[in-house]
C-alpha cells in the first residue's frame, strides 16, 4: 500500500469484545461474541450489552417477517422516488 492510501485510512477504532454464554434451551449457539464501542464496563455490563444485542436481533427478525408478510421483502423500483411511493403504499 502506498503512503497516500495509507494516510487516507481512518484511525483504528477501539472496541470491546465480549463472550456471552446463552443458557436458554432450544438455541443452537451456546457462546457468541459481541463487539461494541461501549468501552466503559462500569456503565454497560456484559449482561446489559448481551441483552441489548439479543433485543436488536429479535427486532431485526420481526422486521424481516413483517416485510415478507406484506410482500415488501423485494422492492422492484429503480428510482428513490418510486421506492418512497411504494413504501407509502404499504403504510
Amino acid at each position: 500500500m502506498d503512503q497516500p492510501t495509507s494516510a487516507g485510512l481512518p484511525e483504528p477504532l477501539p472496541v470491546r469484545e465480549l463472550r456471552v454464554r446463552v443458557g436458554r434451551r432450544g438455541l443452537r449457539t451456546r457462546v457468541f461474541v459481541v463487539v461494541t464501542t461501549w468501552l466503559d464496563a462500569l456503565r454497560s455490563s456484559a449482561h446489559d450489552v448481551a441483552d441489548l444485542s439479543g433485543q436488536r436481533w429479535h427486532g431485526a427478525l420481526d422486521r424481516r417477517s413483517i416485510k415478507a408478510a406484506l410482500g415488501m421483502d423485494v422492492l422492484r423500483c429503480r428510482t428513490p422516488e418510486m421506492v418512497r411511493k411504494a413504501l407509502w403504499m404499504y403504510v
